[in-house]
């Protein structure tokens, strides 16, 4: 089923509807995702809203299956509305992390439905905005990306494996290129490269989640990092939970078309 319920595409157009949701890692947050569902299921169904989750839906949180089961159960009922994304806690089958709780505790069979998340989209795209869960494939051309046969083999225009960059990749403010941390094998991104990938696809915006330490706006408020886990906000390492809503109508040109929303407020 969730081979089935995975786009094809790794770049997904949001195009058809006149509002978008972001939300960040759930990792195991049932109540948070639940909560983000009820607060714009209306919306999804009528075609007026997309509700965009950007991966990492297991691990850390004590209802990682619960989690993860929900949202497929809802992909499965308006897949045209709801976009899951993928993270790089979801790709446990191409690259093994820690902590991995929600994976050890699989048995065989479920290992063998569950692996296959890592079928799911790398990147939402819109009128000037850009969605992932870590960083860009950083590949020029998104075309190159249509109809792949082994899209975790492909390296990007920096040398990396494209889907590595995506969902692993941190920004740092720190360098202006890129390089691979030899120590934690993530991905680093400077503001000069984030922008000069932004211009090459006409976005302003890159919406993303991931990296605890960049919650908030950074590099020009051309980058904005979002989290919807309780797990990060008890371990001290986000300060809230919130939400991205934008009004697509008339493409996003800046900040002041992101309102950053806290779960408290729905």
């Amino acid at each position: 089923m969730i081979r089935d319920l995975a786009e094809d595409r790794k770049i997904i157009s949001l195009s058809d509807r006149s509002k978008a949701v972001f939300v960040g890692d759930t990792h195991g947050d049932f109540e948070s995702s639940k909560k983000v569902w009820d607060s714009f299921k209306s919306e999804v169904r009528n075609g007026e809203t997309y509700l965009v989750f950007l991966g990492d839906y297991v691990d850390r949180g004590e209802e990682s299956k619960k989690n993860i089961d929900f949202l497929l159960e809802k992909k499965e009922r308006y897949q045209d509305g709801l976009i899951l994304l993928l993270g790089n806690h979801d790709a446990f089958h191409k690259r093994k992390l820690r902590p991995s709780d929600f994976w050890s505790s699989l048995t065989d069979d479920e290992y063998e439905k569950y692996k296959n998340l890592f079928h799911l989209p790398w990147v939402a795209r819109a009128n000037g905005l850009l969605s992932s869960h870590g960083a860009l494939p950083f590949i020029s051309d998104y075309g190159e990306m249509d109809d792949l046969e082994k899209p975790f083999e492909v390296k990007n225009d920096l040398g990396f494996p494209a889907w590595i960059s995506t969902t692993w990749g941190d920004f740092s403010t720190r360098i202006s290129g890129a390089k691979m941390d030899s120590l934690s094998g993530r991905p680093q991104f400077g503001k000069e490269k984030l922008l000069e990938y932004l211009k090459k696809h006409e976005a302003q915006v890159l919406i993303r989640a991931h990296q605890p330490s960049m919650q908030g706006w950074a590099f020009s408020n051309n980058l904005l990092t979002i989290f919807t886990s309780q797990a990060y906000v008890e371990m001290g390492r986000a300060y809230e939970k919130n939400i991205a809503i934008v009004d697509l109508n008339d493409g996003v040109r800046g900040e002041s078309d992101v309102l950053v929303k806290s779960l408290s407020n729905l």
